[in-house]
């Protein structure tokens, strides 16, 4: 293949020795100037030989790029799924219609090689644009026969994986089936485990403990990845909306660039605080007082998630530990207060 296309490129430089003669021609011909027998042949012959020459020894490096390039779309074309690959073919097609039709506009200009450049770059162009735009609204083309996307199902995130609760919470069965590893976020957590730094090194190798044990569980793993999508994020997205399936995660930012773009997401943070017990008057609980309150008969103590208990006549308790008496709560910007006393008081 790579010395087909290398020899291809002699007769190409050839033909652009030919223009290049034609040009020089036209240029002469504004100024007057007109070349008469053997110059006029002698010109082109040299022209066309020269070019001929750098076509055959540029065709070496030019075959090689080609074969390279080619492979590599080859190999990517493999890993498109068929819609995509389908939709990319109409895309050009489409694109290269428009071109053909907008090409046409400069047919009338007399210098070939100006209209060849302009042709070139409209293709080019054009091609582009299609493939894109048909890529782009993949997931508003059915095709015929194709059958309903999944419906339901949970992808797990890099960062519910390194958080280590995900098995707990598959254990539960409270999480949508599938339950789905993305082969990118594994990839990504086995690149924290061969991490340098060795804060992230223990994050990835709990990553990919958890990841076992989820197999183990039945999690599937997928094998989609989106070579044209640079950042995780985006990926999880795209394959969320391909699947209808919900992301588990702990990234409070992802959770709500995910939510902005319509996508189900399970935060587990959210879930934990929603299932915190809500205390009523009349409660019971012990609270250590660690600070005198505003009042100087108050004690203030907290819970274990940061919720403030102010204890009436709880100064005298500093530092130890009492059972109290839930009164009264107040939600405030800031939080929830809970007021108590003394049990017994």
């Amino acid at each position: 293949m790579k010395k087909i296309i290398r020899f291809l490129f002699a007769p190409i430089g050839g033909a652009l020795g030919y223009w290049a003669w034609k040009l020089l021609v036209m240029i002469l011909g504004t100024g007057n100037i007109t070349l008469f027998g053997w110059a006029d042949i002698t010109i082109e012959i040299a022209l066309i030989s020269v070019m001929t020459l750098i076509g055959y020894f540029v065709g070496r490096p030019a075959a090689d790029a080609i074969h390279n390039g080619m492979t590599h779309l080859t190999k990517n074309a493999k890993e498109m799924p068929a819609k995509d690959l389908l939709l990319a073919v109409v895309g050009l097609l489409v694109g290269f219609l428009a071109a053909f039709l907008i090409s046409s506009i400069f047919r009338g200009i007399s210098n070939e090689i100006l209209v060849l450049g302009i042709n070139a770059l409209i293709y080019v162009i054009c091609g582009t644009l299609g493939v894109r735009i048909a890529l782009l609204r993949r997931n508003d083309v059915k095709l015929p026969g194709q059958p309903a996307p999944a419906q339901g199902g949970t992808l797990l995130d890099t960062s519910i994986l390194i958080d280590g609760r995900a098995c707990d919470l598959l254990k539960s069965g409270f999480l949508p089936a599938p339950v789905v590893l993305p082969k990118f976020v594994l990839e990504e957590v086995t690149h924290l485990a061969d991490s340098e730094d060795a804060k992230k090194r223990t994050r990835g190798r709990l990553g990919l403990d958890e990841a076992v044990k989820l197999q183990e569980q039945g999690a599937l793993i997928s094998d989609e990845d989106y070579k044209d999508l640079s950042s995780r994020e985006e990926k999880l997205i795209r394959l969320a909306r391909e699947k209808n399936a919900s992301i588990l995660t702990t990234d409070y930012s992802f959770n709500m660039a995910a939510s902005l773009q319509n996508v189900r997401v399970l935060n587990v943070n959210e879930l934990v605080n929603a299932l915190k017990p809500t205390l009523v008057t009349g409660d019971s609980l012990t609270i250590e007082i660690s600070k005198p309150g505003k009042d100087r008969t108050q004690g203030v103590g907290y819970l274990d998630d940061g919720t403030m208990v102010v204890v009436e006549n709880g100064a005298e308790y500093l530092d130890r530990q009492i059972d109290v008496t839930v009164t009264s709560m107040l939600q405030t910007n800031a939080g929830k207060i809970i007021f108590a006393k003394k049990k017994g008081e």
